[in-house]
């Protein structure tokens, strides 16, 4: 599988190349992709309000809105032609708990501390500039919860061919990544599901008082 490149910017920045729309904007189609049934997965414990950082066109952001334990989700993504684009799939699909913002990962200030209680993140770390990490890890301590659950789910190593991504993990270098932000892992799988090959993610985000 070769993601299928909708180019829409020439903006000339670290992240030029993720100004695409991914593959097939439409919710039937992404139900059976593995995403989908990770979100069934962790329906117990996505609760809450919940951020889908790097949401993109939105189709996995709706089907987690079918999840009845979710009280709101806030879809954070660096594209905003794909958020036109979800803020239209979410209309048509009648969803009224989804709000969407546009913004890199590096700069949540749109966004309280401690306003989620949960949090995913699919095929977006894999993404972020190393460079990055310890501003986007910061906001990702800042805005969730003490205790809260983050997913995430990344290409397991170099599964897919993809000029934009910028790092490659397998199951101990993404463990040791988020341990040392500050997140404890809960679990970590390779999932090969309806022929994906992907690895898979669970922490929980434990923050210290301060002295």
């Amino acid at each position: 599988w070769k993601p299928e490149f909708q180019l829409i910017s020439n903006e000339k920045e670290k992240y030029q190349k993720e100004s695409y729309i991914t593959r097939d904007p439409n919710v039937e189609i992404w139900k059976k992709h593995l995403n989908a049934l990770i979100l069934n997965d962790y329906s117990s414990i996505l609760t809450g309000k919940v951020a889908d950082f790097g949401c993109n066109h939105g189709a996995c952001t709706i089907i987690a809105s079918q999840n009845e334990n979710i009280e709101e989700i806030i879809g954070i993504d660096i594209n905003k032609e794909s958020l036109d684009i979800a803020n239209i799939l979410t209309y048509q699909h009648g969803v009224k708990n989804i709000k969407y913002i546009h913004s890199n990962l590096t700069d949540l200030s749109q966004i309280p501390s401690n306003y989620f209680d949960n949090a995913f993140s699919f095929h977006t770390l894999e993404h972020i500039h190393p460079n990055d990490y310890d501003l986007v890890f910061s906001e990702w301590k800042r805005v969730i919860k003490n205790e809260g659950h983050f997913v995430i789910s990344v290409p397991y190593e170099h599964a897919y061919d993809d000029p934009c991504h910028m790092n490659y993990f397998n199951e101990t270098s993404i463990s040791n990544l988020f341990i040392k932000y500050g997140f404890n892992i809960v679990e970590v799988y390779r999932d090969n599901r309806n022929n994906f090959d992907c690895l898979n993610l669970v922490c929980k985000n434990i923050k210290h008082e301060e002295p």
